[in-house]
């Protein structure tokens, strides 16, 4: 079933940004927060750093029927509307699909480490999409029948 929920084109062009490494911080009336670190920490087994994409479609178990039907609708077109560049995508119904081990599973390293709070930016009754690598994270809500952006966090 498709919902007709489309994303705005600033979705696709931070996004874009993101994508071509460059610092999300010049969308500034959106950059709500700054960590003092990286988003995240990953080390293979060899020690090396490891910097990828993920999407993350957060639907939670404890979400009303409606939006979880309108969210799960809209997040395959939302990812075709961002296009390649993605290294992994999550479908996560509770935290532990989203925790450190359960990430860590995906991308096949023995060390991940959230560098912030995820319930901070998601509840069990909210639902969002949310990409980041390293050095930043994206937050999109659905309003007004539109994908948007809510908030971008970015390190320091």
């Amino acid at each position: 079933m498709a919902s007709g929920i489309t994303a705005t084109d600033e979705c696709v062009s931070i996004y874009e940004t993101l994508k071509l490494n460059q610092s999300l911080s010049i969308y500034g009336g959106y950059v709500d927060t700054k960590t003092k670190g990286p988003i995240y920490n990953t080390k293979t087994t060899d020690g090396i750093q490891v910097n990828r994409i993920f999407f993350v479609s957060w639907i939670p178990e404890g979400m009303k029927v409606k939006p979880k039907m309108t969210y799960a609708s809209a997040r395959e077109p939302f990812k075709q509307q961002l296009g390649n560049g993605l290294s992994y995508v999550i479908q996560a119904t509770n935290y532990d699909d989203i925790n450190e081990e359960g990430i860590g599973k995906i991308v096949g390293v023995k060390k991940f480490k959230f560098e912030i709070n995820i319930k901070e930016y998601f509840t069990e009754n909210d639902g969002g999409y949310f990409v980041f690598d390293s050095k930043q994270m994206i937050i999109y809500r659905i309003k007004d029948e539109k994908i948007v952006v809510d908030q971008i966090i970015t390190s320091l």
